[in-house]
C-alpha cells in the first residue's frame, strides 16, 4: 500500500469516528497569505498565523534519515543513517494548502502542487 492509500484510509477513517462521534470533519483549498495568515474562499477574512494549526512537518525543513543495518559473516553489526535529500520543505507565502477542520479547528495537513510540477527542481 502506498503513502497515498495510507493517508486515504487514515483520513477516512478518522473522518467515520468523527461522524460516530457526532463531530464534524470538512476538508478544503486554503491558501497562505504574505503574512502566513490562512485564506480559506468561503470566507471573507483571512485567519491569523497563529489561529489554526499545522503538520509540525511543514513548520520546519523536515529531512528524515533513515537507518540502515549491515551484518558480516561473523555476526558483527553496523547501523548506518542515511540522510534523505528530498523531504517536506517548510511552509510558504502562496503555497496552496489542504486544510482539514475538526469542530471548529482548521488544520493545515499538505501543501498541494499540480502535478505538472512532478521531477521538477525547486
Amino acid at each position: 500500500m502506498n503513502a497515498f492509500d495510507r493517508l486515504g484510509r487514515t483520513l477516512q477513517a478518522q473522518m467515520n469516528n468523527a461522524v460516530n462521534d457526532g463531530k464534524s470533519i470538512l476538508i478544503e483549498y486554503g491558501t497562505i497569505t504574505t503574512d502566513f495568515g490562512l485564506k480559506i474562499a468561503r470566507f471573507d477574512t483571512v485567519i491569523p498565523k497563529g489561529e489554526y494549526l499545522i503538520d509540525k512537518r511543514l513548520s520546519i525543513d523536515y529531512k528524515p534519515e533513515i537507518e540502515v543495518v549491515t551484518s558480516l559473516s561473523d555476526g558483527h553489526s553496523h547501523t548506518v543513517k542515511i540522510p534523505i535529500t528530498e523531504g517536506i520543505e517548510r511552509i510558504k507565502a502562496g503555497d496552496r494548502v489542504l486544510v482539514c477542520w475538526i469542530d471548529v479547528d482548521p488544520i493545515v495537513v499538505a501543501v498541494i502542487v499540480s502535478s505538472s510540477d512532478i521531477g521538477k527542481e525547486s
